[in-house]
């Protein structure tokens, strides 16, 4: 059995959220004091992920995130992994759209050896973008009869 800490007071809810990255600055002490107890426990219930190294990832592998703000596991494939000079990219798609007509596609950095996705700068999204397109375009071919 796992113990879980809650708060009892503001000023504990105020140095926790600040130590887990939470905003309730907004919030009267009764809902701050709620909404970090919440997390602590969410957090507490869910299970750990297991980092992995993404440079061992493949194409159609899937990978299992876990949103830090909600806290929910969600499972995505990886489309396509991107090389450009310095970085790679990861394509995603999340498992539970990808047989959907529509769907949205998660475009995330990784250096390597590491186990955390970086979010992309507003600078990389054109290039990535533009990656991704040219990674799906068949080349022409100039055959000729002889």
């Amino acid at each position: 059995m796992k113990n879980i800490e809650i708060v009892e007071n503001y000023e504990e809810a105020v140095n926790k959220a600040a130590e887990k990255g939470l905003d309730i600055a907004h919030l009267d002490p009764d809902a701050a004091i709620m909404t970090v107890n919440s997390y602590l426990v969410m957090d507490g219930i869910t299970l750990p992920l297991v980092p992995v190294d993404i440079s061992d990832l493949k194409e159609h592998d899937i990978l299992s995130l876990k949103d830090d703000i909600t806290l929910e596991v969600e499972e995505y494939r990886i489309v396509k992994i991107l090389e450009e000079k310095v970085k790679k990219y990861l394509v995603l798609v999340k498992v539970n759209e990808e047989n959907e007509n529509e769907y949205n596609l998660y475009f995330y950095a990784f250096e390597e050896s590491q186990h955390d996705l970086i979010i992309l700068t507003e600078e990389e999204w054109p290039m990535v973008e533009k990656l991704y397109e040219l990674s799906h375009q068949k080349p022409d071919l100039d055959l000729q009869l002889i």
